[in-house]
């Protein structure tokens, strides 16, 4: 993809797409690398089902690539077997504490 436009369209039209919507983010961690191009951040996205059947909190981290200033590259790192259970509608049972 290349462009604002592009990358807004094709993550708004996939927003629409799925069961589910974000409630919260958290930022886990910024990495420094030896490349100052280099930028990698592991975060966690919330979301709620549509339905009000659930939550869950799911981990990723991307890899970004920067040049004046703008993003050159992103490498995004998912859980997709959590991302695919809620997908479908399900969500695994939240983990007991401890």
């Amino acid at each position: 993809m290349t462009g604002r436009d592009a990358v807004l369209a094709f993550t708004g039209a996939g927003l629409a797409a799925v069961p589910f919507h974000f409630t919260g983010h958290r930022t886990r961690a910024l990495h420094e690398t030896a490349d100052p191009a280099t930028i990698i951040i592991e975060y966690e996205l919330t979301a709620a089902m549509n339905d009000g059947t659930g939550t869950a909190t799911a981990p990723f981290a991307v890899v970004l690539t920067v040049r004046d200033s703008k993003i050159t590259r992103w490498r995004e790192y998912q859980h997709t077997a959590l991302i695919a259970q809620a997908m479908t509608g399900s969500l695994p049972s939240p983990r007991p504490a401890g």
